[in-house]
């Protein structure tokens, strides 16, 4: 770590936060003051983030039970790694933890970045690519493509609505 660096500041390399800084008299820039926060307020902010992780988790096993009634034929999971419904439950946690870092990184809205990732999955992800290259048919095409923008966006709004409780 450099200490002192231009203009009297503290410059932080990669071995973390000048926690003394201020105290020796070097003035910390607006940027330095993230690495100087306590371990109680990264806790906090993790436990006000997991909140809305886990309701989009509830949202999207509420909708995956909802659509195994409405299409058993696609959500049949026979050949799921952990069994059906507990595949289903880690892929959604997963989902949602990804969805929570590209909210969190990118600063988009929550529904807004939910419609980016349900076209990226539509036109690179299946079901595009399904009707064009494969030959599904349009019908079960668009019906997949509705579905997936249903779940992100359903989901995404459960999650917008808990991270502004």
């Amino acid at each position: 770590m450099c200490r002192g660096g231009r203009n009297g500041k503290a410059h932080l390399g990669y071995g973390g936060g000048d926690v003394d800084a201020p105290r020796r008299g070097i003035q910390v820039t607006r940027k330095d003051e993230r690495d100087l926060r306590s371990t109680d307020e990264g806790v906090k902010k993790m436990t006000t983030r997991m909140k809305p992780i886990l309701g989009m988790w509830a949202a999207l096993m509420v909708l995956s039970v909802a659509a195994t009634y409405l299409r058993p034929e696609v959500w049949a999971g026979d050949n799921a790694m952990f069994g059906q419904w507990p595949t289903i439950a880690i892929l959604w946690l997963i989902t949602a933890v990804y969805f929570d870092w590209v909210v969190q990184s990118t600063g988009m809205g929550a529904t807004q970045a939910a419609i980016v990732l349900a076209a990226g999955a539509i036109i690179a992800g299946g079901v595009l690519t399904g009707w064009m290259f494969f030959g599904r048919e349009v019908g079960v095409a668009a019906t997949n493509a509705v579905q997936t923008l249903i779940f992100w966006y359903v989901s995404a709004a459960v999650y917008g609505k808990l991270s502004s409780q």
